[in-house]
This record gives C-alpha cells, structure tokens and sequence, in this order.
C-alpha cells in the first residue's frame, strides 16, 4: 500500500525527458521547458539563425530552459550533450556567434544600442561543465518593459480599390421612401 502511494504522489512519474531531467531546473523557476530537438532521421539538429548562418546541436542533445525571478529575472539554458567533446563544440559555437553579433550590432547603429539591449547581451555568459553547455543572461528591467508594452503594429485590412469585382450593395434608408395616398 505505501509503495502505491509513492508511485501515486510521485509528480514526476510522467514521461521519461521529464523524470530524467527535472531535477536540472533550478529551484524556484516560475517558467521552465525541457526538450530534445530531432530530425525525423535522427539526425543531428540544425537551428537557422538569421544572415543564413546556422546553429547545431550534437545528436541527442537535452535542452533544459528556464526563467527566476530574483530580483531581476534570470534565464538559463543548459543543453546536455552526449559527451564532452560535443558540449565544447556546442559552447564555442554558441560564443563565436555571441561575438559575431556584439560586433556587428557595434557598428550597425550609429548612435548605439539600446542600453537595455545592450545590457541583456552583455549580461549573457556562456561555459561549459563537463557535458553541459550553459548559457545564462539576465533580463534587465526596461528590457522587459518594451517586450511586454510595445505590441506589435497589428496589419488594418486596406480599403477596397475603385476596380475591386465585389460592389457594396447599396443601403436602403427607409426615411427617404415616401408613401403616396
């Protein structure tokens, strides 16, 4: 009977990604994911980023993602590779395009990056343990603040061209009908 009950107030007795790799989240995360990306060949994934340049997780690859709130808001992203030759590949790609972007974000804009942009990439630290490749970043205040507000432009319909096939039926205005005796 106890053994039952543990089984039954188990929480992670659900899928097996999930009991292997919960334990990863750190505690406190109010938002987390885990996953593992595959092509239907099981092949290695390629993520397209853009300015055609690509971004490769090693076969079998687990991504443990997450977000706290401790005083400011943290993200970490570990991806667990299947060895450590691989978690070195996945980190010195991950900080050749970290270093790829600063500079040409450096010299796109004239009058400088958005401080809150700029201090999200700057907070962003990428290392290696073993065979995790881990980022984490800290996501400034103001940062937050213009995702969250500034709502995309959403698209108006545009109005009907003088050429258009579909023709307006025309209004019938009641008060204009007179009734003759």
């Amino acid at each position: 009977m106890i053994d039952r009950f543990h089984q039954i107030a188990a929480p992670f007795s659900g899928p097996s990604l999930l009991r292997e790799h919960y334990r990863d989240v750190p505690f406190g995360s109010t938002g987390w994911a885990i996953l593992r990306l595959s092509t239907p060949d099981g092949q290695a994934v390629t993520i397209p980023l853009p300015g055609g340049i690509a971004f490769g997780l090693p076969k079998g690859t687990v991504t443990v993602a997450s977000l706290r709130y401790v005083g400011s808001v943290k993200l970490k992203v570990e991806a667990f590779a299947p060895s450590e030759a691989d978690a070195k590949q996945l980190t010195e790609s991950a900080k050749t395009f970290l270093q790829l972007f600063r500079s040409i974000e450096t010299n796109t804009q004239p009058s400088g990056p958005d401080p809150d942009v700029k201090a999200l990439f700057d907070s962003i630290q990428i290392e290696q343990k073993d065979n995790r490749a881990i980022l984490s970043a800290e996501l400034p205040r103001g940062f937050l603040r213009k995702i969250l507000s500034e709502a995309p432009a959403v698209a108006m319909p545009s109005p009907p061209t003088p050429g258009d096939t579909k023709k307006a039926a025309p209004s019938k205005d009641r008060k204009s009908k007179s009734k003759t005796r």
